[in-house]
């Protein structure tokens, strides 16, 4: 087999350890990437030996001991870390996240074996060639995830694993194998024992890869267990001419969808409260406005950013509300919405209507037109407005008469009934009074 490529960082920390006597491998992700064809944005080494001769042979680097408990030291290397753990063994798992113990200078081999999937079970070192345990080659080359000896095993150690499997198969377009597959089913209830915090950061992953649309119509079950929201939207039928289940017309656009976490958490949720609002056939009278109460809540229990949460929410909120393509009402749109989020209604609404093989031209001419007019300084909002709160106060108005003012002449400009000059502006109000 021919030598692998190892980033300039990685063979230095190589180096620094082979000349203390360790011997060290690049090893998981970064090994799968390269046979992969692509490059690794992260290198991890296992090396034989305890973490202390670790730290000694790789003191001329500036090293971080965030992870020293578990064997783990990064070496800052022209900036870049590089992450180096012992060889380890571990004992029982009784929290399904953690092993109660863990044994350093152990084997490569024992190493390996407690890994997660056959393809991250792989390591390399120049001169040692590729080495291959499980058949994790074969498995790249196939496109198949599967788990180290049992899976049911792997994921009674750490239920994480569960939405690792997941993700990777969103990522990569893998194909989760039969008996991975059915012990992700069995056991996704474990999910509620790990962190709310880690849980998000694989499901925000997973739902930005380009196959997460498959992976959530397979495993809808599994994610139910750390979003109870969509639970309810399994099984739930609504308008034949989209195929009917809910949770398929929910996830099939994201097929079509940018890699942007609010439109993409927005598309699978926008229609969560369908099953809660349903009066008869296809009417669900407040449905946009109580999905968005239902989201906030189910993305604060995830513990996403307030921001992401409050965007999304939105979202939502107006999910089946874009504006016509004329210039009022888009800067309308504009002042309810904002630039991002208008930006991002019409996002999802063309993947939607991509998932169903319809037109969107109009939605591409209502984005090229809301462009034009953030471009050329489009007057939307009050801070915008070519006069100010002490303008409207010195030509008579006080109190609250001069908020009711400004927002009367923001109305007039975006409406089109006056231009945004002061002079214009002061014009207009002589001649409403």
């Amino acid at each position: 087999m021919e030598k692998l490529w190892i980033a300039d960082e990685a063979a230095a920390v190589m180096d620094a350890l082979s000349r203390a006597g360790i011997r060290s491998w690049v090893v998981g992700g970064c090994v799968r990437d390269m046979l992969r064809g692509k490059t690794p944005h992260d290198w991890d080494i296992a090396a034989a030996a305890a973490p202390q001769e670790m730290e000694t042979a790789l003191s001329a680097f500036r090293l971080l001991e965030t992870g020293i408990r578990h064997g783990t030291v990064t070496a800052l290397v022209n900036g870049s870390p590089v992450e180096v753990t012992a060889c380890r063994g571990e004992g029982e798992y009784r929290d399904m996240r953690h092993p109660e113990s863990v044994t350093f200078h152990c084997s490569l081999e024992e190493d390996l074996a407690r890994r997660d999937f056959t393809m991250n079970a792989l390591a390399y070192r120049p001169s040692d060639g590729l080495i291959d345990l499980y058949d994790g080659v074969r498995d790249i080359e196939t496109g198949v995830i599967r788990c180290i000896r049992r899976p049911e095993d792997r994921f009674r150690e750490d239920a994480l694993r569960i939405l690792r499997a997941l993700r990777f198969s969103a990522q990569l377009g893998y194909r989760i194998e039969e008996e991975t597959g059915a012990a992700i089913h069995a056991l996704a209830g474990n999910l509620r024992v790990i962190s709310a915090e880690r849980c998000a950061a694989e499901f925000c992953k997973l739902i930005l890869g380009a196959y997460a649309a498959e992976v959530l119509q397979e495993y809808g079950d599994v994610i139910a267990v750390i979003l109870p929201v969509i639970a309810p939207m399994r099984g739930f039928y609504h308008r034949e001419e989209h195929g009917g289940a809910l949770w398929r017309h929910s996830v099939v656009p994201l097929a079509f969808a940018p890699e942007n976490l609010a439109v993409r958490l927005a598309l699978v949720l926008r229609d969560c409260a369908k099953p809660v609002t349903q009066l008869c056939g296809d009417d669900y009278p407040g449905h946009a406005e109580r999905g968005a109460e239902l989201v906030r809540e189910a993305l604060r229990r995830l513990k996403l950013p307030s921001a992401l949460i409050g965007r999304t929410a939105e979202l939502v909120r107006f999910h089946s509300a874009l504006p016509d393509a004329n210039r009022s009402a888009i800067l309308r749109a504009l002042n309810v919405l904002g630039e991002e989020t208008l930006l991002e209604l019409m996002d999802m609404r063309e993947a939607d209507r991509l998932s169903h093989g319809e037109d969107t031209a109009d939605i591409a001419r209502l984005r090229e037109k809301t462009k034009e007019l953030t471009a050329c300084g489009a007057c939307w909002q009050l801070s915008q407005l070519a006069v100010s709160g002490d303008d409207v106060k010195a030509l008579g108005y006080s109190g609250r008469e001069i908020g009711q003012t400004l927002q009367r002449l923001l109305d007039a400009v975006m409406d089109g009934r006056c231009e945004n000059t002061h002079a214009a502006l002061e014009a207009w109000l002589s001649t409403k009074n």
